[in-house]
């Protein structure tokens, strides 16, 4: 069964606090997101500037207000016990007192790779060659290269094709919705591997770890195209269409 999140209430919009990734998420509009690293860390809670209108951190405008959230332990301990692979009786009073699980660190210094859950399928999350390999099947494999990243630099996105585990690219003229085709928002290098990301920059390998623990496994947010830019895509090229059409008949 899925954990439920806790929510908070942004100048009346609901976000989910998901603690696993850091970020707000919109919970009419799951694909908008704020990141907790991109709020300063006052101690006690996190503060940034607030657009009310686009629903983001904004440094700029005249509706920008101040909005304080609280710290991720104490939103939500469970999920940071999770995240971090401690006991809940273990989870500090402040985010900046957590520390990556030492066993997890060693194991993934000896070559462990993480892996991520897509549906009920187990990739290995290799950031050195940039891809995911399905774990049963290895040979089979989705790249990392030229993916898109969402509007924070936090996310990469690639559609999937459930049957067959494979990313797929939709043609820009399409009129209809994909069967079986669902959204992929992978968490930025950071987040799933943060000694490979250390080591391919040259730093310590523990320079990230407590910010962005070692984990073994990440579930990773899939969406329903329905709550994607698909739909309206699909809407102005159905209208496109009809407009040709219309046009070849005065012809």
């Amino acid at each position: 069964m899925e954990r439920k999140l806790p929510e908070i209430d942004l100048k009346g919009t609901m976000f989910f606090y998901d603690v696993a990734f850091a970020e707000l998420r919109q919970k009419d509009e799951p694909l908008n997101t704020i990141s907790i690293y991109d709020m300063t860390n006052m101690g006690t809670h996190y503060e940034g500037k607030y657009s009310p209108v686009h629903k983001c951190l904004s440094e700029y405008g005249a509706n920008t207000m101040l909005i304080k959230v609280p710290q991720m332990v104490e939103a939500d301990a469970e999920g940071i016990a999770i995240k971090y692979n401690i006991e809940i009786t273990q989870v500090p009073k402040q985010d900046r007192d957590l520390r990556c699980s030492e066993t997890l660190f060693q194991e993934r210094l000896l070559g462990v790779l993480p892996t991520a859950m897509i549906k009920k399928d187990e990739y290995t999350y290799d950031w050195r060659l940039r891809e995911l390999r399905l774990t049963k099947e290895p040979w089979r494999n989705i790249s990392l290269r030229d993916l898109d990243m969402d509007r924070t630099g936090h996310k990469y996105f690639f559609f999937y094709h459930i049957p067959s585990k494979t990313k797929i690219d939709l043609p820009e003229n399409i009129t209809e919705l994909p069967p079986d085709v669902v959204l992929v928002a992978l968490p930025f290098e950071l987040h799933i591997d943060p000694v490979a990301v250390a080591r391919e920059n040259g730093l310590d390998e523990r320079t990230f770890i407590n910010f962005y623990p070692v984990q073994k496994q990440f579930e990773v947010p899939i969406y329903l195209l329905s709550v994607t830019g698909i739909p309206k895509l699909i809407m102005e090229n159905k209208e496109q269409q009809k407009q040709s059409i219309g046009v070849k008949n005065k012809l």
